[in-house]
């Protein structure tokens, strides 16, 4: 709110959302216009020899100089970045928390090393050197995982003379369904990201595809079938997820990102949708007042 603004009080999920539709179209809008170059530029490092500007009696022949040199200059770049020991810092950083500092280094790179971040990053790394842009999402993911855990129930005791005498316990296996939390990192297609068209990197919003069946899983909180501890809360609304029809997808995206992935297209399971995950600073286009700070939130398209 400002002096001459006096505040939105009508936040409802229906207004959100349709704002939502107002970024997405905008920042679809600013990407329009690379999305030939970057197409292009995946050709040419795929070798892609098929020119419709050239005459049918002038080669095509294809030399992959560009293929080698973007592969060997991420790998190098990769190297320089994991052969340097600190090539990241921890913020905000004060003189007496020395020791903190140190041992939040050491945990950060024993999650990289364990979720193996080398080829992600090298993945991201070779986005940016074709089209000048690798988007990379980093987050932590929550998994369930069965695993069997011993258990020591204690043996009846013996009774003798009309005294109990300890049997001491007994091990038994249990299987167990428990949560596990690791670092994962996630290289994004340029294609399937759009990131905030005023250049301050306020927001990104990434298309991902999913089956119906997995968002209404996600509904109810995941729970041990043995002791009933929830393990994962429930993400999203019931409600919300009714309305959303099976089938919403943009088919043009999916040729697209197929032609970057140098894959045919194929006809994808009616029960496939697109939802759009926003991170960030969620806005208001019209006046430019932050709605929400630092949120992370899924939607779809209603344009399919």
């Amino acid at each position: 709110a400002t002096y001459y603004y006096k505040g939105d009080t009508n936040i409802t999920k229906d207004r959100v959302a349709k704002l939502f539709q107002t970024i997405l179209e905008d920042a679809q809008v600013f990407r329009r216009m690379r999305e030939p170059e970057i197409i292009k530029a995946y050709g040419q490092y795929f070798g892609q020899t098929d020119d419709p500007s050239k005459a049918e009696w002038r080669s095509q022949l294809n030399i992959p100089k560009a293929n080698k040199a973007v592969d060997t200059t991420a790998a190098r770049i990769t190297n320089a970045i994991f052969q340097t020991e600190d090539w990241f810092d921890i913020l905000p950083y004060v003189k007496t928390d020395d020791e903190k500092v140190d041992r939040a280094k050491k945990m950060t790179k024993w999650q990289l090393a364990k979720s193996k971040a080398r080829g992600p990053i090298t993945e991201a790394v070779k986005n940016a050197l074709i089209c000048g842009t690798g988007p990379m999402k980093v987050h932590f993911t929550t998994e369930t995982r069965e695993e069997d855990v011993v258990e020591y129930v204690p043996n009846e005791p013996l009774r003798m003379l009309g005294i109990d005498f300890n049997r001491g316990v007994s091990r038994k296996f249990v299987r167990r369904t428990r949560a596990i939390k690791k670092l994962k990192l996630e290289p994004i297609m340029p294609l399937e990201y759009w990131a905030d068209p005023t250049g301050q990197g306020r927001f990104g919003i990434q298309r991902v595809r999913k089956n119906v069946s997995d968002l209404w899983a996600l509904t109810k909180p995941q729970r041990d079938p043995a002791t009933g501890e929830e393990l994962l809360p429930a993400i999203y609304d019931g409600e919300e997820v009714a309305k959303v029809m099976p089938g919403t997808r943009d088919t043009l995206a999916d040729q697209q990102s197929a032609l970057i992935r140098r894959e045919v297209p194929h006809v994808v399971s009616n029960m496939m949708v697109d939802v759009y995950e926003f991170r960030g600073d969620f806005i208001a286009p019209a006046n430019g007042v932050v709605l929400y700070k630092n949120i992370v939130a899924t939607f779809v398209d209603k344009r399919f």
